[in-house]
């Protein structure tokens, strides 16, 4: 394909958090210099690889803390998209940053679930100690900005600290208060670790938890979402097992030959039942 770019060109940290991912280039068209006594100007670059886009502008902001116009051009270069592409994608997504932007960054959500619970205070006491939305503060290592939805709403207000560099990190203060979340960012700034994720006793947000009659609920905070085996351990799928055994038993029922009744799981043909 060829690629209109503009004459930015990426540093080398940069162009190492791209090839963390995609890995080193083997040829200049994918990002290395020409080797002309080997062919390489008749080569294309390496197909097929549009679905690292996102993942490789992760890494660039990951370590460099923004996405700036060499490091999109350099990842325009290595998977053969257009830059006109790459910028959309960079530009849609709230926390990947297109300006110059501190390594340090507090995102607090000012989305609606967030907001009924304080969020606008926060914001207001953020701009009062630390200044403006997206100024550098605390001697320039960090800034803080509003965020769209955090995705944890049954937490809220809740915000995201990220801390950009050779080791990344990031971590979540749900239940935030204009303390815990000042906190984390300068002592992110000065260098430290970071406070630890902050999460609420379950109790505090479900308050049934514990409950032997919960169903849909019965397992937070009892299994590891993540972990099929011990989903299964704790009766995961029962339900649907119990069913299927009892289409199996007798599919020609008025219940089991209702496809209304079975929706996606619905079993389909004689040869399929048995």
């Amino acid at each position: 394909m060829e690629l209109h770019l503009t004459s930015d060109t990426a540093t080398q940290d940069e162009n190492f958090a791209v090839d963390l991912v995609l890995g080193a280039p083997t040829s200049q068209w994918t990002g290395s210099p020409r080797d002309a006594s080997n062919g390489e100007q008749f080569s294309s670059a390496e197909p097929n690889r549009r679905h690292l886009l996102l993942p490789v502008l992760h890494s660039i902001q990951a370590h460099i803390g923004w996405l700036s116009p060499g490091a999109l051009n350099y990842v325009a270069v290595r998977l053969d998209v257009p830059p006109a592409e790459v910028h959309s994608v960079a530009s849609f997504y709230d926390l990947l940053r297109l300006q110059p932007t501190p390594p340090n960054t507090l995102h607090v959500c000012d989305d609606i679930a967030c907001r009924t619970k304080g969020a606008e205070s926060l914001c207001a006491g953020l701009d009062k100690s630390l200044g403006k939305e997206g100024m550098p503060c605390l001697d320039g290592k960090a800034a803080w900005f509003r965020s769209p939805c955090l995705g944890l709403c049954d937490q809220a207000p809740v915000a995201l600290v990220k801390s950009a560099g050779k080791s990344a990190k990031e971590w979540v203060i749900a239940r935030a208060t204009s303390a815990s979340i000042q906190n984390n960012l300068q002592d992110c700034a000065k260098g430290g670790a970071g406070l630890k994720e902050s999460q609420p006793l379950l109790r505090e947000f479900i308050p049934q938890f514990g409950n032997p009659q919960l169903r849909l609920l019965r397992r937070v905070g009892q299994v590891d979402p993540t972990n099929l085996q011990e989903y299964l351990r704790t009766e995961g799928y029962e339900a649907l097992r119990r069913a299927m055994l009892a289409y199996l038993a007798d599919p020609s029922s008025d219940e089991n030959a209702n496809p209304a009744y079975w929706g996606p799981f619905s079993v389909v043909g004689e040869g399929a039942a048995k």
